[in-house]
């Protein structure tokens, strides 16, 4: 009776609100139902209940139909891509051997890498032989060796990766399904053969595993040090919080053994090192392998002698990486990440001089400058209104040093050609960055060995070089 009375007021004030009339109620007592009529209203009801129930059932059924129909026409379409792909990058007998086959591209992707690939050429070999004398300029001459080595009958190989390094801030848990939703898409369209990925958090690695897995085998740290206080951390056997990645482009490059990771003893913040020595799939450059690394050294100005202390470490496994007779075909050594790294700490760090800093290398182009700009990325916002911009993401390059053990082809090198800033743009999705940090993306070449190991190019370029060792 209570709620009929409500409702029946609630109703009256309304129809006078709309005709802009005085309220008059009129009470009317409630209609009594005898035990016969109640009776027939509550099977009404059910009745109602259960056809609803019954409709809303076939009505979920029909959609698990219709889900099951699209799954069975993406399957048949993805293996009907995989046969033309397979058909259209089929070789002729003198050409099998320059690439591995790989599935089908669109006309102007295709073109487009093509027109890349015909731009660059091949890297000076005397610039790859000494890299720490050799300039961007030098890394650059690329059609004069490849002339040279095509004028001596030679087959020089050929080959070149991309290689990226992006912090993800995955601890920001703000729209992070957007934003690294997007972060799987920025991968598979532009497609890099080599990805370093610092603070991943639980839902990036399922994000990248459910959009990635097929074309990237993702590297994750194998001997974790759980914090006891994360449940999840110690039952799935990987780090807690958050912890570094490698991709590998499946097509272009596959991992060389398990991976190793090396946690800084003294760290308050769970950082470490994450390595794996990688061969690209190019017939032409298997000998050339790569021992990659990415790391994330740690944060703030507070901790500057702590982080300094885990960059002296990456330099010395960098150094033993360089000069393990094990493993003579890693001729270059990359490691790079989120390294929260000032000037100064790199030199109190006691880097060689034989590793390089690749933006360095590249002429120090100011356009990527700032990988963590809160002028221009505003994810983050300090307190007390302050933007910083500070370049700490950065990439270390080692080459295995002239005389040591080199594989039975010859020693090659990974050049740096190329450096550009990426993630540079805001998601239309949520307004927002995919990260405070902005990526970088290096793009290597490889060098053109000549017999007995010596560095190539042509005579000037050999002069050159000459000079630069005199001074």
């Amino acid at each position: 009776g209570m709620r009929w009375l409500l409702w029946h007021f609630v109703t009256c004030v309304l129809g006078a609100c709309a005709h802009k009339q005085p309220a008059r109620l009129a009470f009317h007592p409630p209609v009594k139902l005898d035990t016969a009529g109640r009776s027939a209203a509550l099977q009404g009801h059910r009745a109602s209940v259960t056809h609803r129930t019954a409709r809303r059932r076939r009505s979920t059924a029909n959609m698990d139909d219709q889900m099951e129909e699209y799954r069975k026409r993406q399957r048949e379409q993805y293996q009907k891509r995989q046969q033309d792909g397979t058909e259209q990058t089929e070789a002729p007998a003198g050409e099998a051997a320059k690439a591995p086959k790989a599935p089908r591209k669109d006309a102007d992707e295709t073109a487009g890498a093509a027109d890349e690939k015909g731009n660059s050429g091949q890297v000076s070999a005397a610039a790859a032989a000494d890299l720490v004398e050799a300039s961007v300029q030098d890394a650059g001459a690329a059609s004069s060796s490849a002339g040279a080595s095509a004028g001596t009958g030679a087959s020089p190989p050929s080959g070149s990766l991309k290689l990226v390094t992006w912090n993800v801030d995955g601890l920001d848990e703000g729209q992070i399904q957007l934003r690294h939703t997007a972060l799987a898409d920025w991968i598979k369209t532009h497609k890099p053969d080599i990805v370093y990925l610092q603070e991943v958090v639980y839902p990036t690695l399922r994000i990248l595993r459910k959009h990635l897995t097929s074309t990237y085998d993702i590297i994750i740290p194998t001997n974790p040090r759980p914090d006891p206080s994360d449940m999840e951390s110690l039952t799935r056997g990987i780090p807690c919080a958050y912890f570094c990645a490698v991709l590998l482009n499946k097509q272009s490059i596959q991992a060389c053994g398990a991976p190793d990771s090396k946690w800084y003893p003294q760290s308050c913040m769970m950082r470490h090192l994450l390595s794996i020595r990688a061969r690209p799939t190019a017939a032409s450059a298997k000998d050339a392998e790569l021992l990659l690394g990415t790391s994330h050294l740690e944060s703030t100005a507070e901790y500057k002698n702590e982080r300094v202390n885990q960059l002296s470490i990456v330099a010395t496994n960098m150094e033993g990486w360089l000069s393990d007779p094990d493993t003579p075909s890693v001729c270059t050594v990359i490691v790079g990440g989120d390294l929260n790294l000032r000037d100064p700490e790199v030199k109190a760090a006691g880097v060689p001089s034989h590793i390089r800093d690749v933006w360095e290398l590249l002429g120090k182009p100011d356009s990527c400058r700032y990988t963590w700009d809160m002028a221009a990325n505003d994810n983050l916002v300090m307190q007390g209104g302050g933007k910083p911009r500070c370049r700490f993401d950065r990439l270390f390059i080692g080459q295995r040093p002239q005389g040591s053990a080199s594989p039975p082809s010859g020693r090659y090198r990974w050049v740096p050609q190329s450096i550009e800033m990426v993630g540079t743009d805001r998601l239309s999705s949520c307004g927002r960055f995919i990260s405070d940090h902005f990526g970088l993306l290096v793009k290597l070449e490889l060098a053109v060995p000549t017999e007995g190991g010596e560095g190539g190019g042509s005579k000037g370029q050999k002069a050159k070089a000459k000079a630069k060792k005199g001074k």
